[in-house]
Formats: C-alpha cells, structure tokens, sequence
C-alpha cells in the first residue's frame, strides 16, 4: 500500500478497478474483483493531488488521468480487457498564470 495519506480514490467506470493517489506521490491501482495490485505508477515529483478515471468509450483503450501538486497532469493508458497498464505516462506541465 501507500507509506503516506491517500488524496483521491477513483473507481473505473466499468468498476473494475480501484486507484488511489498518495502524498507518497505514487498512483496505486487494484483489481476491484479480486483485491489484487494491478499498477504502481510514479510520474509526478510531488503528492498527487487528484486521480480519475476516463469516461468508458468504443475500444480496449482507456486512461487514468492524475494531477500532482508539481502542476503535472499525467495520462497513463491502460488495457480494458488485461488491466495492464503502460510503463510511461503522457505528461503534461501546467504554465504559471501571470499576475
């Protein structure tokens, strides 16, 4: 599990799948089914400030969407019918607003 607070929880939509992001700054995903770990994924440097779960669409392709409080957004692309997760995340850098 997780070595410090969790942050956000977020459940898939087809329920099959439980992620919860820490102030660990992991994302750590399990199978709602059988309780078992699916994922550990690290892409941000700091604590996760939110996780969620895209909407159920055409296709085995889904995202996990997570934010840190580094000011990323990371996509992490995931397997309907394996759970598998991909290694990397697309990842994207919030731009400070001006003033």
């Amino acid at each position: 599990g997780h070595s410090a607070e969790i942050s956000d929880m977020a459940v898939s939509y087809e329920n099959t799948l439980l992620a919860a992001g820490s102030c660990d700054k992991f994302v750590r995903v399990w199978c709602l089914r059988t309780c078992a770990p699916v994922a550990v994924l690290l892409g941000h440097s700091a604590s996760i400030t939110s996780i969620q779960f895209s909407p159920a669409r055409k296709g085995i392709t889904r995202y996990l969407t997570s934010t840190g409080a580094d000011g990323t957004i990371c996509f992490w692309q995931w397997h309907l019918n394996t759970m598998k997760f991909k290694d990397r995340p697309v990842k994207f850098t919030e731009r400070s607003r001006p003033g």
